[in-house]
């Protein structure tokens, strides 16, 4: 009876201490905004902290802020803060972000603003207009920050960044590239000949971010493309699959509104290091 007893005191305190682990590692702070649907403010993963899309809501009364896109971000800003703070971080652990907002026109405004939170070593980024957001937003971002030191990716095989973000970092045996479209290295500017001919070209960039790295795309794990035309999936992803003949990753496929420099395809990928 009493090996019973033990038994179950054990299974009792493993069943506490998982739960413990698992609230452990849900972020919530009365100085961020409260949820609007079924999701938390933060979780933890390892070392790693995933940040849901922010948008522009007064803590004090969960409303949207008025003055458009740029007041919401600049409350997109002050939120994100109150998050990390909450677990003794800053804007120096982001290690990737991306922007979701209505007007691409605003795009070098919201990036004036952006870069002052990023003043060196900013993270990997993607920027994609969006057709609607939660609640009426302007603008969206969702972070992802690393608790440990982060080590930022550049190399002159791949295009320099037209904003303020790096071409990828490191954050533990995970490298966040940034979204990348169809720029040609040497000049900077947009390839020419269509949605194929650019994601040939954004692939050739990826490959040289990777081999930079002594990686390739068997080490990527995580992609998402973003496309102009829902109708050149079919095209896309014959491409596509060409760099992934066996045991190809995760992925998404989502159709955007407006992407940077008038691209018509965006593809951003997350690569792991055993």
């Amino acid at each position: 009876m009493s090996k019973i007893v033990a038994v179950m005191c054990v299974v009792l305190l493993l069943l506490v201490s998982s739960t413990a682990y698992a609230a452990g590692r849900i972020v919530k702070t009365d100085k961020a905004p409260a949820a609007i649907g079924p999701y938390s403010q933060a979780v933890w993963a390892g070392n790693i902290l995933y940040l849901s899309g922010q948008i522009g809501l007064v803590p004090e009364t969960n409303k949207m802020i008025e003055g458009g896109t740029l007041k919401e971000a600049e409350q997109i800003f002050k939120n994100v803060a109150a998050v990390l703070e909450s677990q003794g971080m800053g804007f120096k652990d982001i290690v990737k972000a991306t922007v979701f907002a209505l007007d691409i026109k605003e795009f070098p405004d919201v990036n004036k603003l952006y870069a002052t939170f990023f003043p060196e070593n900013p993270p990997a980024r993607s920027f994609v207009q969006a057709v609607a957001l939660p609640a009426g937003a302007a603008i969206e971002i969702e972070f992802i920050a690393y608790k440990d030191t982060k080590r930022t990716v550049t190399t002159d095989k791949a295009p320099a960044a037209i904003g303020p973000y790096s071409q990828a970092v490191w954050a533990g045996n995970m490298l966040f590239l940034s979204g990348q479209i169809g720029l040609v290295p040497e000049t900077n500017k947009m390839i020419e000949g269509g949605t194929l001919k650019e994601a040939e070209q954004i692939f050739k960039n990826v490959a040289a971010i990777l081999e930079s790295q002594g990686m390739s795309f068997k080490d990527i794990v995580k992609a998402t493309v973003f496309g102009m035309d829902i109708k050149e999936f079919p095209e896309v992803n014959k491409l596509y699959a060409t760099f992934f003949p066996e045991n190809p990753p995760a992925r998404s496929f989502v159709q955007a509104a407006a992407l940077p420099a008038g691209a018509l395809i965006e593809i951003e990928f997350i690569a792991y290091r055993e």
